[in-house]
C-alpha cells in the first residue's frame, strides 16, 4: 500500500490513494462502517467540533463518497445530539431497580451491581475495588470528573501525592479532588440511597454548571463505608415493615433489635476508628484514602428525627492545628449550602454539637492529613424508616433525607469548584509548613525500644497512618525533654536503635496532635474523647524534644530471633505485652503445659519478673510433635523473645518445681448476648478474643444461661451493661454459687453498680466527703441561672480524660505492668477501694488527672478511688474494671491487664 499527501482543510495529511474502497464496498457498506466510526467518536465525548468535523472529512476521502458540506454539518449536529442522548441514556437507580426513589432501602449486592453498572456505561467514572468488610461485602469508591481528567486520573492522583511530599504544586490546573463518605453508621440508611441519586445526577445532569465543576474537579464516591452494618439494618427494617409503613415512632419498624445497624460485625463505631484502625474496613478504607489526600472530605450522617439538618462550619473545640483556611472553607461551603436549603425553605443549623477535636473522626482525620473535613447530618437515623412522625407533627420521608443530603453533597463540589485555586494552594502551603516543622516547636518524639514488642505495635500504627520514623544510630546522653511518663521535663539517655520520630514530615500535624499530652482545650463543651495520647495508650518510655534531629536510619533492625539449637530443659517468656498473651493463647490452645512464677528468680544473669512464661520440658513429654520447633515457631510468629534454661535451679527465687510456679489452667471464656449489654462494649471484647488474642470466644444467649451453670466454662466476662436478669432471685443464687465453686467473672464499667446492688460483693460506690455537700440554705432552692444548665451540669461530669492510677504489679492482674497505669476514664462513676480484697489498681491522690476535661467538681473526687481490684469469693473471683481497658480497641496498654484477667487471677 502507499500514501500520498491530500489537502485536509489546510492541513497536509497523509492517507492511502491505493484502497479502493468504493471499488470494493457497496454503498451500504460504507454507510455501515461509517455509523461505526461515528459510534466510536461518540465515546469521545469530550472531542472538540472541528475534529470531528475532519475525522468525516478523512471518512469521506477514504470511502470517497463526496459528503458535502452541509451535509457534514449536519452529521456533526446528529453527533452532538446522539452524544447527549448517550449521556442521557444512564438509567437513574430508580429506574434501575425498577421502584421509586424513596420508596425501599436499597440493598448492598443491588449498590454494588448499579455502581458497576455506571462504570460500564459512563466513560467519565472510574470504579476501584478497595477493600472487604469482616462478612465479605465489597468496599468500592467510584471517581467521576471530566472525561479528560477520568483518562489523566493516575497523573492527577500523582501530583496531589506529590504536593505532600513536596510541598509544592507541580500542575497549575491541577482538579480539586472531592471525597464524600456515605454510611459510616449502618443505620443512618439514607447516605447511601443519596450517594446513588448523586453519583445519577452527576453523571447525565444537563447543567452546564455540573459540566464546568467536572471540568476541574475529581469527585470520590464511597457510596457505603459500613456494609455490614447498613445491611443488619435493611434487613431489620424490610422483615417488620408492612405494606404501609406506620409513621408513629414507637412503632416495631422504628425500634431496631439489639445490637441494631449503626456498628459493623463487631459492634464497633467506624467514625471513631479512622486513626486507631484497628478494624479491617478502616485499615483498607484508609490505605486507598492515603493514595489519594483529597482537599474536601465530607462525612455524611444521621441523627435523631426531630433534630433538623446539621452542615459546617463545625462548633467549638475546633482543634489548635486546624488552619485558618481550613476553617474559612467550610464556612464558605456551608454558606452555600444554606443558600441552596433557603431556596428550598428547608430547617438546617450550623456551630453546634458536632465539634473538630477528636483526631479519629471522619472529620477531624481528614483535617489533620489536609482536606477540609466537615461532618453533615440529617434528621432520621434508624427509627425513621421511610416514613415517620417528627415532634412537630411532620412526616419525615426517606425521600425528604434523600434530597437534602444530594443538596448538600452537589453544593459542597459546587463551592470546591469556585475555590480551586485557593484550596489547592492552601493544600500546598499546608504540606509545605509540615515539612518544615512549622506545626509545633518540637523537633523530634525519641521513644525508648526497651519493650520490643510494644514498640513494634506502636510502629505499626504510625505506619498506618503513614507517619515516618527511624532508628537511632549512635547513643545520646543529656537530652533534655519532656518526658511522658513522669510529665515532667527531664533527661533522658538513647541508644542505638531506639525510635526517632521528626516532626518535619508529610504527617507532622497528624502527629502533633497523636503524641498531644495535654491538647489544649478552648471549649470543654466536647462531643468525645478530650485526651488520646498514644505514648501514654501505649505506656512507652517516650520524651518530646526541641533540640536538633539526631542521624537515624530507616530501617528496623533485624531483632529476628535466631533459632536455638539446643534443647534446654525450659523456654522462658517475660510476661510484659500484648503480643506475650497472643503467644501464650496459642500455646494453650495447642495443649503445651505453661506455668508462671508468683515471685522474681534470676537465672544465668536474667531476672524474671512475676508472671513469667516458663515452658518445662518435663510437664510437656505428652506433646508428641516437635516441641521445640513448634515453640521456638510460635515465639517468632508474635515477636516475643525466648530465653533458656538448662536447669531448674536457679540463682535467685524460687526454682522452678518450687511451688511458687503455678501451672495455667486453661480458661474457658464466656460471653453473654443480650440487649442488656453495651453493644460497643461487647464488640470490643469479641473482638480482642476473636481478631487480637486468637482465642476462642463462647458467646451464649441470655436463654442458654442455665446451661452455662453446669458446662465446663470457667470465666465469664460482663462487660459494660445491666445485665438485670443476673438480679433475679433465682439467677442470682446460680451465679454467685458457681462464683463459689470456683468460677471468675470480670465486670466492666457500669456492670459494677449490679453487684453492688447485690450485697454479697465488695464493691461499694464512692460518696462525697460530707465537706463537699451543700449547705440547708444552699440546697434549699436552685440558683444557678437556666441559661448555664449545660455547662453546670458537666462539672460532675469527666468527657473521656486521662488518668493516673498507682498499680500493684505484685498481684497476677498487675503483672507485666509497670507501677504507673494511665487509663481512659470516660464515666464520672468513683468506687471506694475494698477494706477486705484487692486494690490493685487505685487511681493517683495528688494527681489522679493527667490530660483531657473534668469537671471541676468531680477532680477534687477522682484521688484514690479504684480503678482495677479483685475479690475472693469462695473458690472463686471477681475481677473489677471500673474504666474499659479495651475502649475502642487502640489503648495498647490496657490490653495487658485484661490478659492478666484472663490468663493470670485466679491460678495459683
Amino acid at each position: 500500500m502507499h500514501f500520498a499527501l491530500k489537502n485536509f482543510n489546510q492541513t497536509r495529511i497523509l492517507v492511502p490513494y491505493e484502497l479502493k474502497v468504493s471499488e470494493t464496498l457497496p454503498f451500504f457498506k460504507k454507510a455501515i462502517i461509517l455509523i461505526s466510526l461515528l459510534f466510536f467518536i461518540s465515546k469521545l465525548k469530550d472531542l472538540p467540533w472541528f475534529i470531528i468535523y475532519n475525522i468525516l472529512n478523512l471518512c469521506s476521502i477514504i470511502f470517497n463518497m463526496n459528503i458535502s458540506w452541509r451535509i457534514q454539518i449536519l452529521l456533526v449536529f446528529n453527533f452532538a445530539v446522539f452524544s447527549l442522548l448517550q449521556a442521557q441514556s444512564l438509567k437513574s437507580p430508580w429506574e434501575y431497580f425498577d421502584y421509586n426513589i424513596g420508596t425501599r432501602f436499597t440493598r448492598h449486592d443491588k449498590v454494588e451491581e448499579y455502581i458497576k453498572y455506571v462504570a460500564g456505561v459512563q466513560s467519565n467514572s472510574k470504579l476501584t475495588k478497595y477493600g472487604v468488610t469482616y462478612e465479605g461485602r465489597p468496599l468500592y469508591v467510584l471517581a467521576i470528573s471530566s472525561l479528560s481528567n477520568i483518562q489523566n486520573l493516575e497523573k492527577h492522583r500523582k501530583n496531589n501525592i506529590q504536593i505532600t511530599k513536596e510541598g509544592k504544586n507541580h500542575d497549575v490546573n491541577a482538579p480539586v479532588i472531592v471525597w464524600l463518605s456515605y454510611n459510616v453508621h449502618g443505620n443512618e440508611a439514607v447516605s447511601t440511597e443519596a450517594a446513588l441519586e448523586t453519583i445519577f445526577q452527576l453523571c447525565t445532569s444537563s447543567d452546564p454548571k455540573i459540566s464546568r465543576w467536572l471540568e476541574n474537579t475529581i469527585v470520590m464516591i464511597d457510596p457505603c463505608l459500613n456494609p455490614d452494618g447498613r445491611e443488619r439494618y435493611v434487613q431489620f427494617y424490610t422483615q417488620t415493615v408492612g405494606n404501609t409503613p406506620n409513621i408513629e415512632s414507637f412503632s416495631r419498624e422504628h425500634d431496631e433489635a439489639w445490637p441494631s445497624g449503626r456498628t459493623n460485625h463487631y459492634h464497633f463505631d467506624l467514625n471513631r476508628d479512622w486513626a486507631w484502625q484497628t478494624q479491617m474496613e478502616s485499615k483498607a478504607r484508609i490505605a486507598e484514602y492515603k493514595k489519594w489526600m483529597p482537599h474536601v472530605h465530607v462525612d455524611f450522617h444521621e441523627m435523631g428525627i426531630n433534630s433538623p439538618y446539621y452542615f459546617a462550619p463545625a462548633a467549638e473545640p475546633m482543634h489548635e492545628q486546624i488552619t485558618k483556611f481550613q476553617r474559612e472553607l467550610q464556612t464558605e461551603i456551608g454558606r452555600n449550602n444554606a443558600d441552596h436549603f433557603d431556596k428550598m425553605g428547608w430547617l438546617y443549623f450550623t456551630k453546634q454539637i458536632f465539634d473538630l477535636f477528636y483526631p479519629s473522626y471522619g472529620d477531624t482525620y481528614p483535617t489533620f492529613n489536609g482536606s477540609v473535613g466537615m461532618t453533615y447530618e440529617q434528621g432520621g437515623s434508624g427509627r425513621a424508616g421511610l416514613f415517620v412522625l417528627n415532634n412537630l407533627q411532620d412526616t419525615l420521608t426517606l425521600k425528604d433525607r434523600i434530597d437534602h443530603h444530594v443538596s448538600t453533597s452537589m453544593a459542597t463540589i459546587e463551592t470546591s469548584s469556585q475555590q480551586r485555586k485557593k484550596t489547592i494552594a492552601a493544600f500546598e502551603s499546608y504540606f509545605k509548613s509540615a515539612l518544615e516543622g512549622e506545626t509545633s516547636p518540637i523537633k523530634y518524639y525519641l521513644v525508648k525500644n526497651t519493650n520490643k514488642s510494644k514498640v513494634s505495635s506502636f510502629l505499626d500504627l504510625l505506619t498506618a497512618n503513614g507517619i515516618q520514623f527511624g532508628f537511632l544510630s549512635q547513643d545520646l546522653s543529656n537530652i533534655n525533654g519532656y518526658g511522658y511518663l513522669t510529665q515532667t521535663n527531664t533527661s533522658v539517655n538513647a541508644k542505638i536503635g531506639d525510635i526517632v520520630i521528626p516532626t518535619s514530615q508529610t504527617q507532622s500535624h497528624l502527629l502533633t496532635v497523636l503524641m498531644e499530652s495535654n491538647p489544649y482545650l478552648k471549649d470543654s463543651l466536647s462531643y468525645d474523647l478530650t485526651a488520646w495520647c498514644l505514648p501514654l495508650a501505649w505506656g512507652l518510655d517516650a520524651f518530646a524534644l526541641k533540640g536538633s534531629v539526631p542521624k537515624y536510619e530507616n530501617e528496623r533492625p533485624n531483632d529476628r530471633m535466631e533459632l536455638i539449637l539446643d534443647k534446654p530443659l525450659a523456654y522462658l517468656c517475660i510476661w510484659d505485652s500484648h503480643q506475650d498473651a497472643q503467644f501464650l493463647a496459642k500455646l494453650l490452645q495447642e495443649g503445651i503445659r505453661v506455668s508462671y512464677n508468683d515471685a522474681p528468680l534470676t537465672l544465668g544473669g536474667n531476672e524474671f519478673p512475676s508472671g513469667t512464661l516458663i515452658l518445662h520440658r518435663g510437664q510437656n513429654a505428652q506433646y508428641k510433635k516437635d516441641f521445640d520447633k513448634f515453640i521456638v515457631r510460635t515465639a517468632k510468629e508474635f515477636g516475643v523473645k525466648l530465653f533458656t534454661a538448662m536447669s531448674g535451679l536457679v540463682d535467685k527465687g524460687p526454682d522452678l518445681g518450687s511451688e511458687q510456679i503455678h501451672l495455667i489452667k486453661k480458661p474457658i471464656v464466656a460471653l453473654i448476648s443480650t440487649e442488656d449489654a453495651d453493644p460497643n462494649a461487647f464488640g470490643e471484647v469479641w473482638h480482642y478474643f476473636d481478631q487480637q488474642l486468637g482465642y476462642p470466644l463462647h458467646i451464649i444467649n441470655k436463654s442458654a444461661l442455665d446451661q452455662l451453670w453446669t458446662s465446663d466454662i470457667n470465666t465469664l466476662i460482663l462487660p459494660d451493661g445491666q445485665y438485670g436478669f443476673l438480679n433475679e432471685e433465682k439467677t442470682k443464687e446460680k451465679f454467685k454459687q458457681w462464683i463459689r465453686k470456683g468460677g471468675k467473672v470480670i465486670a466492666m464499667e457500669s456492670t459494677l453498680n449490679l453487684l453492688e446492688s447485690m450485697k454479697d460483693f465488695a464493691i461499694k460506690a464512692a460518696t462525697p466527703d460530707e465537706s463537699d455537700s451543700k449547705s440547708i440554705a444552699e440546697a434549699s432552692y436552685h440558683t444557678d441561672p437556666y441559661c448555664t444548665r449545660i455547662r453546670s451540669g458537666i462539672s460532675n461530669e469527666i468527657s473521656g480524660a486521662i488518668c493516673q492510677a498507682n498499680i500493684d504489679d505484685s498481684h497476677p492482674l498487675g503483672y507485666g505492668m509497670s507501677k504507673t497505669y494511665f487509663t481512659l476514664k470516660k464515666s464520672s462513676a468513683l468506687y471506694k477501694p475494698f477494706a477486705s480484697g484487692w486494690n490493685v489498681g487505685v487511681l493517683n491522690k495528688s494527681k489522679p488527672l493527667v490530660s483531657g476535661f473534668a469537671g471541676s467538681k468531680l477532680i477534687p473526687k477522682l484521688g484514690e478511688t479504684l480503678l482495677f481490684g479483685v475479690e475472693d469469693f469462695g473458690q472463686g473471683h471477681v475481677v473489677y474494671m471500673v474504666d474499659n481497658p479495651l475502649f475502642r480497641g487502640f489503648w495498647e496498654n490496657g490490653k495487658m491487664i485484661f490478659g492478666n484477667a484472663i490468663f493470670m487471677v485466679g491460678q495459683d
